[in-house]
């Protein structure tokens, strides 16, 4: 950890050429921003240096202004090729802000226009029951309704499927089954070295060929589903390994000190508290192994409260929460970058899949279909209610509300605001499928649920045969509500 920080401060001269086919008024005023100036550095000055001291157990700040370079002996060369590294750093930066913006704008006309089409909709086909109409939309309803199953929630599992059939459709094509599923430790590590090399474009260093195929495979369907997110409006950018990045196992997390049998370690010992000694464990695990870009737009000094928000975060399983566009995994929204789920960027392939074996899945199956599963979410979110789905659906309920108030329906107009309300039914749907239902709460009250239901389960299962028999009525009314006759259900569920 820095204890000091450094400010250099410098004067900077230089001039900016643009090359025009006219000059008039209109041209001169759209100087500022246009981006394709060309920067030339005139002279560079030393002003001086300031240092201050980051130790948070030192109360006094010590700042000190230091002379360490005479004015007269600054090297042009140096500084200049400094400063045009920041000038075109900055010009990036601007080009991404523009592309955000358009990014911004198309989202906005995309949005409205599927809140629009989600409030005729509703409308039209639930004019005496709006609410079942709305509860359609998130996770579907059984009226005899056109769409109402055409839910976001079977927006979502189509995705996952199509994502997950098409990628094992791939392996048996490529005859890779076997190699994936029988992986052991050894070709899990070998295959993430390789989908590192692939995504930063690296020279593979892998010998076996059938692991090189596989590891092309998944960084295949890696890239195909980071666009598939841009195409409904993220902007997410190039990541090695994207998609199995996400894998944090909260119960790994909480109890770190465990996982990596620091027990008797004589720095953890002397901390207070078990909740303090296992995140100290994990943040003096995964410091070492996480680069620079991690920490991109945090001061050195807010580095360690940083990992702590972040640590949190995962033990609360708030990283698996879809929540489109704008906290979407290695998002680069300029004006949603605060709120956005932030990436753990590892320096080597050996770092991320030390750390996910001990913290994340386990092993690199687990983690891909995890990331499969999270972006089939996130995805058919995003394709019915848009890039900020929980505002979107709102926004629809207001919508239709103000439409039957409009009506003179006051009493629909009224279960609709109360199906809107906080903790009301809507709250319930929703948490189901932007995945804030397996958020953790309490870790005791979750483990042990967790051994009910399984208990239950268990219980359950010697009346099995019995409770098949209701299903052939079940059987026989969803083939008559798709359009066949209920005898002919009940004679297909007995065969």
């Amino acid at each position: 950890m820095a204890k000091y920080l450094v400010e250099t401060y410098y004067t900077c001269t230089f001039k900016v050429n643009h090359y025009l086919d006219d000059i008039n008024e209109t041209e001169l005023k759209n100087l500022e921003k246009r981006n394709d100036g060309k920067f030339e550095v005139l002279d560079v000055k030393l002003d001086n240096r300031k240092t201050k001291n980051l130790d948070a157990n030192n109360k006094k700040l010590n700042e000190k202004k230091i002379d360490l370079v005479q004015k007269d002996n600054v090297n042009k060369d140096n500084f200049e090729k400094s400063v045009t590294q920041i000038l075109n750093k900055s010009e990036k930066v601007l080009k991404e802000q523009e592309i955000q913006k358009k990014i911004n704008q198309r989202n906005s006309l995309e949005n409205e226009i599927k809140i629009r089409n989600t409030v005729d909709y509703v409308l039209k086909e639930f004019p005496e029951d709006p609410v079942e109409g709305l509860t359609a939309v998130l996770v579907g309803s059984n009226f005899q309704k056109a769409g109402s199953r055409a839910s976001v929630a079977l927006a979502q599992l189509s995705q996952y499927r199509q994502i997950a059939v098409s990628f094992n459709e791939k392996l048996r094509q490529k005859n890779l089954e076997s190699l994936f599923a029988k992986a052991n430790e050894d070709i899990d590590r070998r295959l993430s070295r390789t989908i590192w090399e692939l995504g930063e474009d690296k020279p593979i260093t892998e010998k076996n060929k059938d692991i090189v195929e596989l590891a092309k495979v998944i960084h295949e369907f890696s890239e195909t589903i980071r666009l598939k997110y841009n195409n409904f409006g993220a902007n997410i950018g190039k990541l090695p390994g994207w998609i199995v990045r996400q894998s944090h196992d909260p119960f790994q997390l909480r109890n770190a000190m465990d996982v990596l049998n620091l027990k008797n370690n004589k720095n953890i010992k002397e901390i207070n508290g078990s909740a303090e000694r296992n995140i100290a464990a994990w943040k003096g695990y995964i410091k070492p192994k996480l680069d620079e870009r991690t920490f991109e737009g945090v001061d050195a000094k807010d580095r360690d409260q940083f990992l702590t928000y972040v640590y949190n975060s995962l033990i609360r399983n708030e990283h698996q929460i879809a929540e489109g566009a704008g906290g979407h995994y290695g998002g680069k929204s300029i004006t949603s970058k605060l709120n956005a789920k932030r990436v753990l960027h590892f320096k080597t392939a050996d770092d991320w899949f030390d750390y996910n074996s001990k913290f994340g899945g386990g092993n690199l199956r687990e983690s891909l279909f995890a990331g499969f599963n999270y972006a089939g979410r996130n995805i058919g979110l995003m394709s019915t209610l848009g890039t900020n789905p929980k505002a979107g659906f709102e926004k629809i309920g207001r919508l239709v509300e103000n439409n039957l108030i409009k009506k003179g329906q006051q009493g629909k107009a009224q279960k609709v605001g109360d199906y809107l309300k906080i903790q009301g039914r809507y709250e319930r749907h929703f948490a189901e499928i932007d995945g804030s239902v397996n958020s953790i709460n309490s870790f005791s009250g979750a483990r042990w649920s967790g051994i009910t239901r399984s208990i239950l389960s268990m219980a359950k299962l010697g009346g099995a045969v019995v409770s098949a028999l209701a299903d052939v009525h079940l059987y026989g009314r969803e083939l008559k509500y798709q359009g066949r006759t209920y005898l002919g259900g009940i004679a297909e569920a007995m065969t």
